[in-house]
């Protein structure tokens, strides 16, 4: 299995066992999508209409339920090969940026450069045509259909096409057929586990036996580190393959380990099922589960994350416990952090001391303090909100300053705004330039202290202390402010 995988790799196809019990090797049809009139298609000398060219055709009467992503995985425009020594790569196309990387392939193993360089150009010229919708249908069977075969369904949104690449039969007296392809929009940089073993099958024909021992040593220096259980002060390598690292200090470009316990971690790219680290310097992190006391990441892809800091350009995480997070991007299910700055934020649930974002996107908040240019949030609970924009459905602040707040319910102590749209407010000073509120009234909104430029209430007004505004409307009308004088007693009412 592991030379035909090898195979497979090598010539851009999968293998497969067909109906006649026999082994052969599949590869995936061109695509050519249907050239139709069109508004914004004009007539040219070389413009021909066409149909589209597929293996198969699915309507709407032939299939029972579809799911398909928005989006069609990128044609790969670059082959990389990385060499024994994996210090040089082999590529076709420098500027790519969709690669389909090749390493510790062993049938490459001792070739020269001008052969891998052959490899690589012609492996490009069979797959760089590829591209499809990842989907999943369910249709009444087709005998006629095989995994391989390229098609095209119509819903009434748009046209999909896409490849068989898993095909499921089930059924008694109805025969139904599961037709399922998956991808990513663009090809992962994460290399095959079974190519890391196997390169370690190749090394061995020049190399002792003891790069499979376990490994219990003061210190370690190496290009290449392969082993199940690695123990030691200090690791320096190039590469680290185990499933269990216990080091004090670890210095690798590229670490791949199921389990990895180390006081420092610097490295490149870390690939990692665990990873429980006092620091951690990488320019990649990926991970299921990681904990550590300070982190200096570019990216970091993870499942769950306990850190006392996290310095990261993009974070990537279900959930996410920090004492201090400095991070550009976050996507996150839960954060709980004493403090956050980043440009932006989105996330489920966040509990906080201290925000700082450019952006925030929230379904719930809970912070002393949020500094954001803008925040959109279902509920919010905040001690100090400054922000630019604000669109909050639930809002308890002690202090909000702002420039434009659009919100259903408002409590705060005080309120300093320039633009203030909201249902209900309950606050001890508002202070704002244009006031919009569908009822002012102690039923509806509460203010012992109401500044304003303009005030419109739509039902009615009330204010139980100061009240200073230019222009009012109530109800649509137009009221203002006049003195009257009864018995010697100056009052001042509101009249239309």
């Amino acid at each position: 299995m592991s030379v035909l995988n090898a195979i497979c790799e090598l010539n851009g196809c999968f293998g497969h066992i067909n109906r006649d019990n026999v082994f052969v090797y599949v590869y995936l049809p061109v695509i050519t999508k249907g050239l139709y009139p069109a508004n914004d298609l004009f007539p040219a000398d070389d413009l021909y209409p066409a149909d589209d060219v597929v293996n198969c055709t699915l309507h709407p009467h032939n299939y029972i339920s579809c799911d398909y992503e928005d989006y069609e995985v990128k044609q790969i425009d670059d082959v990389i090969i990385y060499s024994d020594d994996e210090k040089d790569e082999i590529r076709v196309n420098h500027n790519a940026t969709n690669p389909y990387c090749i390493e510790s392939n062993f049938l490459l193993y001792k070739m020269p450069t001008t052969q891998l360089q052959t490899v690589a150009t012609n492996l490009l010229s069979k797959i760089n045509y590829i591209f499809y919708s990842p989907c999943s249908i369910n249709c009444v069977s087709d005998l006629c259909i095989e995994v391989g075969d390229s098609f095209v369904f119509n819903d009434k949104y748009s046209q999909v096409y896409s490849y068989v690449l898993t095909r499921t039969m089930s059924g008694l007296q109805v025969l139904k057929d599961n037709l399922k392809s998956s991808g990513n929009e663009n090809r992962s940089k994460n290399y095959n586990n079974l190519n890391s073993k196997l390169n370690r099958t190749a090394s061995k024909a020049e190399s002792d036996s003891s790069r499979n021992r376990d490994y219990t040593d003061e210190a370690e220096a190496s290009a290449k580190a392969y082993a199940t259980t690695i123990t030691a002060d200090a690791i320096t390598t190039t590469k680290l393959y185990a499933d269990t690292v216990s080091a004090q200090a670890i210095t690798t470009a590229k670490l791949y380990a199921d389990t990895i316990t180390a006081d420092a971690i610097t490295t490149t790219k870390l690939y990692a099922d665990t990873v429980s680290a006092h620091a951690i310097t990488t320019a990649e992190l990926y991970a299921d589960q990681i904990g550590s006391e300070a982190q200096r990441v570019s990216k970091i892809y993870a499942d769950d994350i306990v850190a006392d800091a996290i310095t990261t350009t993009e974070l990537y995480a279900d959930s996410i416990g920090s004492e201090a997070e400095r991070v550009s991007k976050i996507y996150a299910d839960g954060i709980v952090a004493n403090a956050i700055t980043t440009v932006e934020l989105y996330a489920d649930s966040i509990g906080t001391n201290t925000l700082s974002a450019a952006q925030l996107y929230a379904d719930s908040v809970v912070a002393d303090k949020v500094t954001a240019s803008e925040v959109s949030a279902t509920y919010a609970t905040i001690a100090n909100l400054n922000i630019t924009n604000g669109k909050v459905s639930d809002l308890n602040a002690e202090i909000v300053r702002t420039n434009e707040v659009l919100a259903t319910k408002i409590t705060a102590s005080d309120v300093q705004t320039i633009n203030l749209n909201a249902d209900k407010i309950t606050s001890g000073t508002v202070s704002t330039d244009r006031l919009n509120c569908d009822a002012i009234g102690n039923k509806f909104t509460q203010a012992c202290h109401l500044q304003c430029a303009s005030l419109n209430a739509l039902n009615g007004l009330s204010c139980q202390g100061n009240l200073s505004t230019q222009t009012i409307a109530i109800g649509g009308e137009q009221c203002s402010f006049q003195n009257i004088t009864v018995s010697g007693v100056t009052y001042t009412v509101l009249t239309k």
